[in-house]
């Protein structure tokens, strides 16, 4: 004996479909659906699995993920140089500023770092500048790496990298809107 099929609105394929293409398997679509709606007005796994099927969803579900990647991909270059732009602006002014030092003492180094710390801070104080953890530490690496190359710079700044490196480190978590590594 055939039971009598019953008609769903186009509602309710898409409320099934966005929760398919959210991940969730054809099972507990039909789960949730009948959690929201109730067991008599939800449809059966056997109709979700015939709309899955014969909508291509899969297929589509597919096509939004690698959408919202391509979207993903395309943010996280436009960050990218975004945060390039603003390094090179950085060490531009920074070695501008460096190449009228003369190193002769410990106190033209710490008078250079300043001037550093103070690019940074013009820099991270623009509107707008947000940054990961990992991008203050990859700029900071960039520019001891710079400095070291030095000739008169880097052999201090090899004694005193870790102190230096703290006291920047203080700076930028103490002024600047950092995101922890995972957070999003």
């Amino acid at each position: 004996m055939k039971t009598c099929r019953k008609r769903f609105s186009h509602e309710m394929r898409e409320e099934a479909f966005e929760l398919y293409s959210q991940g969730l398997a054809t099972l507990r679509v039909v789960r949730v659906l009948e959690e929201r709606h109730g067991a008599d007005q939800a449809p059966s796994y056997e109709t979700v699995r015939r709309w899955a099927h014969l909508n291509d969803w899969w297929e589509r579900r597919e096509r939004i993920r690698q959408e919202a990647a391509r979207r993903l991909d395309d943010e996280r270059a436009e960050k990218l140089a975004r945060l390039i732009k603003q390094f090179e602006d950085l060490r531009q002014a920074t070695f501008k500023i460096c190449s009228k030092q003369k190193y002769r003492s410990m106190e033209g180094v710490v008078r250079s770092l300043d001037i550093l710390q103070r690019n940074i801070d013009d820099l991270r104080g623009q509107e707008g500048s947000l940054l990961r953890r990992e991008d203050l530490d990859d700029i900071v690496d960039m520019i001891f790496e710079l400095l070291g190359e030095d000739e008169e710079v880097g052999p201090v700044l090899a004694r005193r990298q870790v102190l230096i490196a703290e006291r920047i480190d203080e700076k930028l978590l103490g002024k600047q809107r950092v995101i922890e590594p995972g957070a999003g």
